[in-house]
């Protein structure tokens, strides 16, 4: 386990069984029920080969009993309510999304869903939005210089909340409605990375003669630094 697959269980909450699709080596579903998070889980993949390694790690962690592997694409080895808690992380926010649509007779019959995507965090975070999840818990991580959000939702438990839009703003899809509210550390820390990025990006491309690329990258630097100023306040000098 490193310092992301330690974000992400610690993240789940106590439950029944818990699904991890794209399991990989399985760590996280044997670390879940390790630590009495949940009593059984269920390791799915795509892949025969991280299915088979998840396998023998869960058969030498003695969970053969408690754990159980699938072959799976997204969600569609899961029965409906067989699994109260549901991660989904290691993939692209846009990938995610596509995942919950395609399975969602599945998600509304959970209690919550852990995700981490590793891109396109707002498309993900828009689709959630517009289907009407409640945004629990949001996290996010840096390790060997990349940043991970990890999101906690609840899929909507009627069918008037169902499609029902509620009121994020771009900026909250982009950099997380939770990480923005409680203002996440590590969030202050990307952004000040992504600001740096910006800078150098706005100087290359005012040499390249792209006037339109330096206005649209000018717009992103002063969304980033007005959220700067926002968590870290007019004197914070992080930076």
């Amino acid at each position: 386990m490193n310092k992301r697959l330690d974000a992400i269980a610690d993240m789940v909450t106590l439950g029944r069984v818990a699904a991890d699709i794209g399991c990989d080596h399985g760590y996280v579903p044997i670390s879940l029920v390790e630590n009495g998070i949940v009593q059984k889980a269920i390791a799915c993949d795509l892949r025969e080969g991280p299915l088979l390694k998840a396998k023998e790690n869960i058969k030498k962690a003695n969970l053969s009993d408690s754990i159980e592997t699938r072959l799976s694409d997204g969600l569609s080895a899961l029965s409906v309510g067989e699994a109260d808690r549901i991660v989904i992380t290691g993939m692209g926010g846009e990938l995610i999304a596509g995942i919950l649509k395609k399975g969602m007779d599945v998600v509304l019959c959970a209690d919550e869903l852990l995700l981490g995507p590793q891109s396109k965090p707002g498309i993900l975070r828009g689709f959630l939005d517009e289907e009407g999840f409640s945004f629990l818990e949001e996290d996010m991580v840096e390790e060997d210089g990349k940043y991970y959000p990890l999101i906690r939702v609840a899929p909507p438990k009627n069918d008037d909340a169902i499609g029902q839009k509620s009121l994020l703003s771009d900026t909250e899809l982009k950099y997380g409605p939770l990480l923005i509210k409680y203002r996440h550390p590590v969030l202050l820390e990307y952004l000040g990375k992504r600001q740096r990025i910006l800078l150098d990006n706005r100087t290359a491309a005012s040499y390249g003669g792209s006037g339109e690329r330096v206005r649209q990258i000018e717009a992103d630097i002063k969304e980033i630094r007005d959220l700067i100023f926002e968590i870290g306040g007019a004197d914070y000098d992080g930076f």
